[in-house]
């Protein structure tokens, strides 16, 4: 599988939308989730070409209630996966009223 399609089956384990970038629902889910992979570049080289490739996500998790449990369960079967948690940030917004929890996310593949 590709990391994009290791990303979201992991994601889509959770029972809640699972969107590229936004979610376009006319109307919003109470929870939902959005990923978007902002950076892409050769991690290592051997004679000028590219023999792995990292990449740089971010997992969104926009919810009307607590984001805890939902963002522990995720980050844990993200790391068992391979992924690593380069950050993460906790974030209200106000125009929607919905909780923001912000992971982003480091995997890297041999090419």
């Amino acid at each position: 599988m590709t990391p994009k399609e290791t990303l979201v089956a992991i994601l889509k384990t959770n029972n809640v939308p699972v969107d590229l970038i936004v979610n376009t629902d006319e109307v919003k889910p109470n929870t939902y989730i959005t990923y978007q992979f902002y950076d892409t570049y050769g991690k290592d080289f051997a004679d000028d070409v590219r023999t792995s490739t990292a990449f740089l996500i971010q997992v969104n998790i926009f919810t009307k209630g607590s984001f805890t449990a939902l963002a522990t369960k995720i980050i844990a079967d993200l790391e068992a996966a391979g992924f690593g948690v380069t950050t993460e940030n906790e974030m209200y917004e106000p125009d929607t009223k919905l909780f923001h929890k912000v992971i982003r996310l480091y995997y890297s593949i041999e090419n």
